[in-house]
């Protein structure tokens, strides 16, 4: 995660939630740097909020995308396109799973991505094994240009 700093990279995962609300909670309790960085309005307003709650949860979500779009300079679906590709590039993460998160991405409008990761998924979750290895090449194709895309709009 080149790209990202400890603080930009905590906030990523709680959105995205690969890490539990209960220990980004505790994070932000324990960490005496968070406050200066993420500021002290949204410091107060995070810590304020119970994680237990959706709708509170939905809230704390909202207020750390802001948070990470500011951080980051880079907003947070741009962050997981681009994180998501470089994870499978490197081998990190298997193409099924890249390209079914690429493609939902794609399907709930959250970032703007071809259409063709969508069909990669369906095709990777029909085929198996046999599918990875005929598609490989064009997935690793089309996740480099995904890749360039958003580092071209984004000027990243």
């Amino acid at each position: 995660m080149d790209f990202f700093d400890v603080i930009a990279k905590k906030l990523y995962c709680f959105y995205f939630d690969e890490n539990a609300s209960v220990e980004f909670e505790r994070w932000l309790f324990s960490d005496a740097d968070v406050e200066k960085e993420i500021g002290e309005e949204s410091y107060r307003e995070l810590i304020g909020l119970n994680y237990l709650d959706p709708q509170e949860l939905d809230r704390a979500k909202e207020i750390v995308a802001e948070i990470f779009s500011r951080i980051a300079q880079l907003d947070m679906f741009a962050a997981r396109c681009l994180l998501v590709a470089d994870e499978m590039l490197l081998g990190v993460r298997s193409l099924p799973e890249g390209c079914k998160i690429l493609a939902d991405l794609e399907v709930d409008q959250k970032a703007d991505i071809p259409s063709t990761f969508f069909g990669y998924s369906t095709e990777l979750e029909r085929l198996g094994k046999a599918g990875e290895d005929a598609y490989r090449e064009r997935i690793f194709s089309s996740v480099k240009a995904l890749i360039q895309k958003i580092k071209l709009e984004r000027h990243v």
